[in-house]
């Protein structure tokens, strides 16, 4: 369960009689939640190390990992073995949808995928 700031300010004040204010509440659950799932920048780092898994559980899937000339992160790309030998099934209905990635990296989110069996 994801807490509000609200709900740590109220928690600390009921349970440990302990004034907080809303900001440091913020900062408290940023915190916690990095302790917990670890950092962003973590997870760009892991991206290789999961490629290199997902290729090795799924020969002949088809893997792209790219960053910039200063190392940054563009893109990665995956598409599994199960998905490459079932396209010739599908329908030719494709639909791509995009999302706005919130947070550090204010970058967008594409999924393209089919609606089904024939």
């Amino acid at each position: 369960m994801t807490r509000r700031p609200n709900d740590i300010v109220e928690k600390m004040r009921r349970d440990h009689v302990v004034h907080m204010s809303y900001k440091k509440a913020w900062r408290v659950k940023e915190k916690a939640l990095i302790a917990l799932n670890g950092s962003d920048e973590d997870a760009y780092r892991f991206l290789p190390r999961l490629a290199f898994l997902l290729n090795w559980s799924n020969p002949c899937s088809i893997m792209a990992l790219s960053t910039d000339k200063h190392d940054v992160f563009r893109y990665f790309f995956v598409s599994l073995t199960a998905f490459i030998q079932g396209w010739p099934h599908y329908r030719s209905v494709i639909v791509v949808d995009g999302t706005f990635l919130k947070a550090n990296f204010r970058e967008t989110l594409l999924i393209a995928m089919s609606n089904g069996y024939k």
